[in-house]
This record gives structure tokens, C-alpha cells and sequence, in this order.
């Protein structure tokens, strides 16, 4: 939990200091306005310790990230390490009753491919739901010190966005579930070819089992990609989303 509240108070913190850049910018084009103008006299060394100032900041946030992402990020590591072990031990106290009404496909995805899902969402996505909630709230405020009608007409079509992104979610995971289902199957299906090779061989069934397997491969690739196509299009349309804001 500490790791995590460290973690994330670090993420926080860059999202705040990633906006101070553009209020001090502001600040030096005003100065050198009013220079060109004639009715203020701008230093190099002042236009240089603007400069420098949005270099520390630029520093100090990429400090703050990478703080970010080895704590959460690396205790996801960790989570995950301590689930693996778990489900193991459990695995070893079930009855024999389990194993033969489970497939043993199924259950070596639920040990591979969905731990890995669970340490991706307390890590990574975690990261990037915490650095986009953040961004979204202290940004509005800092539009609001800038131009309230501006932050407001900005931010007016967000619900919206919402609405799109959540039903283009509810999408992708109905396709991810079904390639989760489809890798339980082949991994099945491996399974039980390498452990029935003796009666495999015994019968000449090598090329109907290469043909079965290459079937449910196909299958695999076509439910993986169909996937990947929406999942790739996702964060292009959110970055249009807030782009057109």
C-alpha cells in the first residue's frame, strides 16, 4: 500500500508540474512583447532562466514518472509473483474431481495470460487511468485560471466522449474474452496431443491432429487480430477526442 500511495502522490505531482511550463512560457512571450514594444528591457540571462526553469521542471516531472513506474509498476511485479505462487499452492490442495471436470488448457491460461492481465491493471493501466483522471481535474483548473468560457466550452463535450469510449470498451472486451477463450482451446488442444502421442502415432492420426491444430491456430490468429483492430484504434480515437477539444 505504501509503495502504491508513494507511487501514485509522485504521478499526481508530475501531472501538476507537466502545466507549469506553459504559464511560465506565457510569461516570457509577454516579456519579449513588451520588449519589441520598447516599454520593458529583457536581459539574455532572464530570457535564459526561463529557459532553464522549463528544463528543470521537464527534469523534475520525468524524475517523478519514472518514480511512478518503478513503484506501481514494479509492486505490480511483485502482486503478480504472489498470485502465481498462490494459485499454485491452491492448485495442489484441489481433488482429483477438479482436474477431471477442468481442461487443462483453461487452466493454464487462467496461469498465464490472465495473471499477466491482472499485473497489467494494477500496474500500467492503473498508471494511465491515474495520470488521465489527473490531468483531466487539475488541467480544468488551470484552464480555469487562463479563461473560464474557454475551459468551459472545452470541456462541455466530455460526457460525450465518455459515452463513446465506454461503449467502444465494452467492445474490446467482449473480443478479448473470446481470445482468452480460443487460447484455453488451443492450449488444450496441445496438451492433449503431446500427453496421447503414443496413441496418436499408434493410430496414424499425425495429419488429422497437424490439420485440427492448424484449424484452431487460424482461429487464434483471426479472433487475436479482430481484437488488435479495435484496440489499435482506441487510442488514436482518444487522442482525436481530446485533440478536437
Amino acid at each position: 500500500r505504501g509503495r502504491y500511495l508513494v507511487g501514485l502522490a509522485a504521478l499526481l505531482t508530475a501531472s501538476f508540474v507537466v502545466m507549469v511550463p506553459p504559464l511560465i512560457l506565457r510569461y516570457a512571450i509577454d516579456d519579449i512583447r513588451n520588449a519589441v514594444a520598447g516599454t520593458y528591457h529583457l536581459s539574455l540571462w532572464k530570457l535564459a532562466a526561463y529557459g532553464g526553469m522549463i528544463l528543470a521542471l521537464a527534469l523534475f516531472e520525468g524524475f517523478l514518472r519514472f518514480a511512478a513506474r518503478l513503484l506501481v509498476s514494479g509492486t505490480s511485479r511483485s502482486l503478480e509473483y504472489d498470485l502465481r505462487n498462490e494459485l499454485a499452492a491452491h492448485q495442489m490442495e484441489l481433488d482429483q474431481g477438479f482436474f477431471l471436470r477442468s481442461q487443462t488448457g483453461d487452466l493454464m491460461a487462467r496461469c498465464t495470460n490472465d495473471l499477466q492481465m491482472v499485473r497489467d491493471l494494477l500496474g500500467p493501466t492503473l498508471i494511465d487511468l491515474a495520470r488521465v483522471l489527473a490531468m483531466l481535474i487539475i488541467g480544468f483548473f488551470f484552464l480555469l485560471a487562463v479563461n473560464t468560457r474557454l475551459a468551459l466550452i472545452a470541456y462541455a463535450y466530455f460526457p460525450i466522449v465518455a459515452i463513446v469510449i465506454a461503449s467502444f470498451a465494452t467492445i474490446v472486451e467482449e473480443r478479448y474474452r473470446r481470445v482468452q477463450e480460443q487460447f484455453s482451446t488451443l492450449s488444450t488442444r496441445v496438451q492433449e496431443n503431446i500427453s496421447g502421442m503414443r496413441t496418436i502415432k499408434a493410430y496414424a492420426q499425425e495429419d488429422a491432429e497437424t490439420a485440427t491444430f492448424a484449424r484452431e491456430n487460424r482461429e487464434m490468429m483471426r479472433r487475436s487480430m479482430g481484437w488488435a483492430y479495435f484496440t489499435g484504434a482506441l487510442q488514436p480515437l482518444m487522442a482525436i477526442a481530446t485533440g478536437a477539444s
